[in-house]
């Protein structure tokens, strides 16, 4: 289907870009070795930018947003290990790879500053190849091909995962929901196996589309794996979200083939006696006190809502009412939103 196609090939075309040159945050207050740092690292290929008061150094990196940090450890009014921590604690930075610069390189010192989450610790007094080295490593590891998913253009599971342990550490009160499409495998079955791939796709490009759309920019987007997705975000923008998204996707599916909707052919509902739909399941696991729970638990929650959402073989939105107040309603139920709740919806991160 052309808006199909169209709606992939923008999702794939962020993953297939050209990557810039790695842009580096070096902050020291020692303004002769930080121009010589910059002009060693500039001639590598690398774009810097150089702090030398400590106290405009996390403001620089959330306007910058660089790939890597080189952080001075002794430092008038805030230290390397401070800046360091508050970049780790900080929802849009903490991925960010982070190295250390000390005069003395003590191994106490080294052990303090890898506490404090920096991905490597290099004396001052060491070859330049080393402190390269160390650049080149860190980028390897942190870079977008270890982070995104290079089918949709959106993070991995594995980097979603991250983002998960980081905000429940954080104790944030934040809510994950795994979004995926009804019925997709039979309807591919019987009518367009050869759209599985573009309705996905689709489905992941509507995802970034609402986010951007309504500016929440603390909400993250994952693909899990074949159609499944998962969205990190606010509690008070799920319900919202949901509507919009499912609002979206139902408008566009029904282009396929001519139809109102696309169906699925053979009586699949074992809750309704007629053709079913390509719909999406929305579960939802919310951490709504800032409660001390593990990655275990909310996959575990989520799981349990997918298969109530099988039984129920039904699109619309899942939670667990103990854990999450959305709307009343009893102990883990599907919730379907009014239409007439898509117009008032207010991001709660938008500005």
């Amino acid at each position: 289907h052309p808006k199909l196609h169209e709606y992939a090939a923008c999702a794939n075309g962020g993953a297939n870009r050209e990557m810039p040159s790695p842009r580096i945050l070096i902050v020291d207050d020692d303004w002769n070795f930080a121009r010589v740092l910059h002009d060693k690292l500039f001639e590598c290929g690398y774009e810097c930018h150089v702090v030398t008061d400590s106290r405009q150094a996390f403001d620089v990196a959330k306007t910058e947003q660089p790939h890597i940090a080189i952080l001075d450890v002794m430092m008038p009014y805030i230290g390397g290990f401070e800046i360091c921590r508050r970049i780790r604690n900080d929802p849009q930075l903490y991925l960010m790879p982070v190295i250390m610069l000390t005069a003395m390189g003590e191994q106490e010192e080294r052990t303090h500053g890898l506490e404090q989450g920096a991905d490597d610790y290099v004396a001052k007094s060491s070859p330049f190849a080393k402190l390269e080295e160390s650049i080149r490593t860190a980028l390897k590891v942190h870079d977008d091909r270890g982070t995104l998913d290079h089918f949709t253009g959106l993070l991995n599971a594995r980097t979603i995962r991250t983002e998960i342990i980081h905000r429940l550490r954080r104790g944030d009160r934040f809510a994950v929901a795994s979004v995926e499409i009804l019925h997709l495998q039979e309807f591919c079955n019987n009518h367009a196996a050869a759209q599985r791939d573009e309705l996905i796709c689709a489905l992941g490009r509507m995802l970034s589309e609402i986010r951007d759309e309504y500016q929440l920019y603390e909400c993250s987007l994952g693909h899990i794996g074949d159609d499944q997705f998962c969205c990190v975000l606010h509690i008070e923008d799920v319900e919202g979200y949901y509507s919009h998204l499912r609002e979206r996707f139902l408008k566009e599916m029904s282009k396929l083939n001519g139809q109102p909707q696309p169906t699925v052919m053979g009586k699949l509902s074992r809750n309704r006696g007629c053709d079913d739909v390509l719909d999406l399941i929305f579960t939802i696991f919310s951490n709504e006190h800032g409660e001390d729970r593990t990655p275990h638990e909310v996959l575990d929650t989520l799981f349990q809502l997918r298969q109530e959402a099988e039984r129920e073989d039904a699109g619309g939105m899942y939670y667990d009412r103990r854990h999450c107040q959305l709307q009343s309603a009893p102990v883990r139920v599907r919730l379907s939103i009014a239409g007439s709740q898509h117009s008032t919806w207010k991001p709660a991160t938008a500005t």
